[in-house]
């Protein structure tokens, strides 16, 4: 069974990523072979899912969220998030996440895990097994952009039914279809009033067991701070986590029973 692994800005960035380009890319003609005919019938034409103007204007309205974050120079967020695979229940995730940007520092922690990308440094800390490792800072690069009419014209494609409903300032739109072969259901919630998410649910596909809903692997991200301030300026800054001795650095009292392991 293959293994997921949760690394870097996974929580906020990969399921956005997933949502603008991810449902749509190859592997259709592994579909054919997950939902064989079960006799030889005659060849007809296949019905093609239509998206209404309303429901493409949600999707706009979606996609318009993500860059937004990605365009933001400062923004900081919280929340938690839930991983259940029942194929692999090691890997099962149950954690706080913050993630905060300014400019290109960045800093972000799952559980007891942080990453700290500053000007001249790029630090990871686990306070599982207390090792702080630092590093030249690492070069991120911008994921190319795909039209909005490009983006929603490959989710349509790949026969996603849409669904809304709207209840106060919050709208939770769903994109399901139970034979894709990566992610089976995306539900998205919203508030309308400020273009903040609410959460994000995405049920994955066990390629192991397509066909059995049983198996499948869910994700739960829930935001509860969603500001474009940064409220604790202490995480991008270097002294939180490393001070000077002699030639070279050593853990704060904040990370004071930290082993350092340092590539500088």
């Amino acid at each position: 069974m293959k293994k997921y692994h949760i690394s870097g800005k996974f929580i906020i960035l990969f399921v956005a990523a997933i949502m603008v380009v991810g449902l749509a890319i190859g592997a259709r003609p592994l579909l054919n072979s997950w939902w064989p005919p079960l006799k030889e019938q005659a060849p007809v034409a296949e019905e093609a899912t239509h998206f209404q103007r309303e429901d493409a204007a949600l999707l706009g309205q979606i996609i318009a969220i993500y860059r937004r974050i990605d365009t933001l120079s400062v923004i900081d967020m919280g929340g938690s998030i839930r991983i259940s695979d029942p194929a692999e229940p090691t890997e099962n995730v149950n954690a706080t996440f913050n993630y905060c940007r300014r400019n290109a520092e960045m800093y972000y922690q799952l559980g007891d895990n942080e990453m700290i990308q500053l000007k001249d440094v790029c630090i990871s800390a686990n306070r599982g097994i207390e090792k702080l490792f630092v590093s030249p800072p690492k070069e991120v690069v911008a994921a190319p952009q795909l039209p909005v009419d490009s983006i929603i014209a490959l989710w349509e494609s790949d026969s996603y039914a849409i669904n809304a409903t709207h209840t106060d300032n919050l709208t939770t739109v769903q994109l399901l279809c139970e034979r894709h072969v990566t992610c089976k259901e995306l539900k998205i919630t919203y508030d309308r009033s400020t273009g903040k998410l609410n959460s994000i649910y995405m049920r994955l596909t066990n390629l192991e067991d397509p066909l059995n809903r049983k198996m499948d692997r869910e994700i739960t991200t829930v935001f509860n701070k969603w500001n474009e301030v940064i409220t604790d300026g202490r995480r991008l800054s270097l002294s939180t986590y490393l001070q000077k001795e002699g030639e070279g650095w050593k853990p704060t009292a904040a990370y004071r029973h930290f082993r350092l392991i340092s590539t500088l």
